[in-house]
C-alpha cells in the first residue's frame, strides 16, 4: 500500500501562468520537478501552442535542428541573446522529449 500523495493542485498551479481573469494562460512543462526554472512555455498565443523558450516566440525545435545540423551552443546563445545556459536547458529538455517519444 502506498502512502498519501500529494496533492496535485500546488503542482499544477506552480506550472501555469494566469491571466489577469485567473484563467491558465501559459503552461510551463518540467522534465522532473515543478519547482525547475521555467525555460519552456506553451503558449496558445505563440508559435501555435508549440513549445518555445519561454519570454521568446523561438520554437525548441528550431533550436534542436540546428544543434543537429552541427551549430555550436555559442552560436545560438548569440544568435538569440539567449544565455548558454538557457540554450543548454532548451537542449535537454527537448532531447528528453524526443526520447520519450
Amino acid at each position: 500500500m502506498q502512502g498519501p500523495r500529494p496533492p496535485i493542485r500546488p503542482v499544477v498551479e506552480a506550472s501555469l501562468e494566469l491571466d489577469h481573469r485567473r484563467r491558465p494562460s501559459r503552461l510551463y512543462p518540467w522534465r522532473r520537478e515543478a519547482s525547475e526554472p521555467k525555460i519552456i512555455a506553451l503558449d496558445p498565443r505563440r508559435a501555435f501552442g508549440q513549445p518555445i523558450v519561454a519570454g521568446s516566440s523561438v520554437k525548441i525545435e528550431v533550436i534542436i535542428d540546428r544543434i543537429r545540423a552541427g551549430e555550436s551552443v555559442a552560436t545560438l546563445s548569440a544568435d538569440y541573446d539567449m544565455s548558454i545556459d538557457t540554450i543548454e536547458g532548451v537542449l535537454r529538455w527537448g532531447l528528453d522529449g524526443a526520447k520519450a517519444a
